[in-house]
């Protein structure tokens, strides 16, 4: 009977799954904090201040921009850090001259970066647009061109060299 008492009552062995798991969820716990602070850092991606009226006014935009496509137009845009050049051509390739307009030139990821470049005619069917697009990277280019016989819209991604 001393034999068995003697087998219950062994020094314990040290086990280390309870440490184990203590360590993994503290490695979690430390990486989530991490990853709030970056977030918290990070400025918000608001694509629009009143969304519910962008949203209501997009059918109309819809429009607009299938009537600028029946106008048969054509551009070639290059955007670099000091601006933006368009050439317009229209559907037999001759340059379309005596337009005015403007672009918008946003960043996805900052909108205080957001601006408007007044276009102006630099020869016939060449409109360029001074500005700073700082930094290089992807711009969104919201062009609008209009006169007489008609508005020729053009809304277009673009790398934006420095």
């Amino acid at each position: 009977m001393s034999t068995a008492n003697a087998a219950l009552r062994s020094p314990a062995r040290f086990n280390p799954w309870p440490y184990g798991i203590a360590a993994g969820l503290s490695v979690v716990v430390v990486v989530n904090i991490w990853l709030v602070r970056i977030a918290a850092q990070d400025p918000p991606l608001v694509e629009s201040d009143k969304p519910y009226e962008a949203g209501e006014a997009y059918q109309q935009e819809i429009e607009a921009f299938r009537a600028s496509a029946a106008l048969g137009w054509r551009a070639q845009l290059d955007a670099s850090g000091r601006g933006v050049r368009i050439a317009l051509l229209d559907s037999q390739g001759a340059p379309i001259a005596g337009l005015k307009g403007a672009v918008v030139a946003t960043r996805p990821d900052r909108k205080d970066r957001d601006q408007t470049l007044t276009l102006v005619e630099r020869s016939p069917g060449v409109y360029e647009a001074e500005g700073t697009l700082d930094p290089a990277g992807i711009w969104r280019l919201r062009t609008s061109l209009a006169d007489g016989r008609g508005t020729w819209l053009d809304d277009r991604r673009a790398w934006v060299s420095p």
